[in-house]
């Protein structure tokens, strides 16, 4: 049968749990762990009357008697025997809440969600993750996959904290942009194709080609970018025979005779299709163009870390740096268009 002490412990209503300070409890448990009214006020740093002052408001909150005193003796009472385990954990808790806090504002905790196109994003992308987990092993990042525009999409809904995404893109004048990487494309063409005795391709040559490309709806801007640019140096409207969503579906539609089609230097560098070759495109150059994209007014100390990284791994490398290019531009195309693939 329970005592009327313990009652008093465990029938506690909200009023009085929230009016109980934790530096009281504080006081109470480096009492009862100690049984010594000055070691446990040397503990807290604080004078022997301010630690009793604690343990009577504490009772006086509690109705009931915590710790019997002695002239040679403290002991705990049945109240004070219930009471200590839960403080103990009561005060835990605030030292590791407090604990995470601090690494948070610090940003060697919390999490960084990254959105990125695991196909298209650039080598730099993964080398800046690889790098980041290396300086704050605390922070649990979480990657996710979509194209440029999902991720401008996620962001703006708050499900990532950072994204990579490929320029130059429609709707980002109230985004913060950091260019992390630019690089050439090169020309994807049948093995058979007549172009292939050439060591670099122009893109006059390809006035007549069908292209094959990714859907506009990934990105317009760069769509619009890649389309515009070959139109105005060949002087034509280009014809896009088939629409791919992935960079694999491309190849093999070039393989097959299906077009022509743009890929990024680095990954046609480690990429080899029975029935595809890469040449180099005369420059200037049509570039693929990638970038950090953040929200301004919400960004963590994780978002703020991630992009100091990219700053020094692109500092200190010849990332970011590409040869001459043909200006980033987005051109209007008339709606129903020929459409391009993946960003």
């Amino acid at each position: 049968m329970r005592s009327a002490a313990t009652d008093a412990i465990l029938s506690l209503n909200d009023k009085i749990l929230l009016s109980m300070e934790l530096r009281q409890l504080r006081a109470f448990v480096a009492v009862a762990s100690s049984l010594h009214f000055g070691h446990a006020a040397q503990s807290l740093h604080i004078t022997q009357p301010a630690l009793s002052q604690r343990i009577r408001y504490l009772e006086r909150e509690l109705r009931t008697p915590l710790l019997v005193r002695t002239t040679r003796e403290i002991h705990l009472t049945e109240a004070g025997r219930t009471l200590l385990p839960y403080a103990q954990r009561m005060l835990d808790l605030e030292d590791r809440a407090l604990g995470e806090m601090r690494a948070l504002v610090r940003g060697s905790a919390g999490r960084l969600r990254i959105g990125y196109y695991a196909t298209a994003s650039p080598r730099l992308t993964s080398e800046l993750v690889r790098q980041f987990r290396a300086d704050y092993p605390g922070v649990s990042v979480e990657p996710s996959h979509a194209n440029s525009n999902q991720t401008l999409e996620r962001l703006r809904n708050g499900e990532i904290d950072i994204g990579v995404v490929r320029l130059p893109m429609l709707g980002l004048d109230d985004i913060d942009v950091y260019i992390i990487q630019t690089e050439p494309y090169v020309i994807a063409l049948p093995t058979t194709h007549k172009l292939c005795l050439k060591s670099v391709v122009a893109l006059t040559d390809l006035k007549a080609e069908r292209w094959v490309m990714y859907p506009r709806e990934r990105n317009p801007g760069h769509f619009d970018y890649l389309v515009g640019t070959i139109e105005r140096v060949t002087g034509s409207r280009i014809e896009v025979s088939e629409d791919e969503p992935f960079e694999e579906a491309e190849l093999a539609s070039v393989a097959l005779g299906g077009g022509v089609c743009l890929f990024q230097l680095s990954h046609s560098e480690r990429i080899l299709v029975d029935g595809v070759s890469f040449r180099p495109l005369e420059p200037p150059a049509l570039m693929a163009q990638f970038a950090l994209i953040s929200l301004p007014n919400e960004k963590t100390t994780a978002v703020a870390n991630f992009i100091s990284v990219a700053k020094r791994v692109v500092e200190s490398g010849s990332e970011g740096v590409g040869p001459e290019m043909l200006p980033l531009e987005s051109p209007k195309r008339a709606p129903g268009a020929a459409v391009e693939a993946d960003a």
